[in-house]
């Protein structure tokens, strides 16, 4: 999970992985034991495209002020460490009603680069694809 930073990865990902490396454990162990790591907070857990699980390592000095970008396939997170950038995205929530406490991390959700590649391609396959249909109608 480290190499794949700041990629997440979800369980099957992981499982593939530790196939070519070790002798095939079972699907159910590499489960379990990501389920342990994330109940132990060793791992952050998001949630992908159609609810799969992402996860990724928690870095060990976050403090309070951090929050993450995450893209909306959830297989990239980053954290930020902004202390300013926190104080004034609890002031904004504070604001709006929300009751803020020490621990709040924020979350911003937005479209990776490859991502955004990949639906730039798909849109000009797309056009592509209706405008050569068109010529032949």
């Amino acid at each position: 999970m480290e190499k794949a930073a700041p990629s997440c990865l979800d369980a099957s990902q992981m499982y593939r992985i530790l196939s070519t490396q070790f002798d095939s454990p079972a699907p159910g162990s590499v489960y379990r034991a990501l389920n342990d790591l994330w109940t132990a907070g060793l791992l952050l857990r998001t949630e992908g495209a159609r609810g799969r699980a992402f996860l990724a390592i928690k870095p060990e000095a976050l403090n309070e002020g951090y929050g993450t970008l995450r893209c909306h396939c959830g297989e990239r997170l980053v954290f930020i460490e902004d202390l300013a950038l926190h104080e004034y995205l609890k002031s904004l929530a504070s604001e709006k009603g929300f009751a803020i406490d020490e621990e709040s991390a924020f979350t911003i959700t937005t479209t990776c680069a490859k991502c955004q590649q990949l639906r730039k391609e798909g849109q000009q396959t797309t056009a592509g694809g209706r405008g050569s249909r068109a010529k032949t109608a």
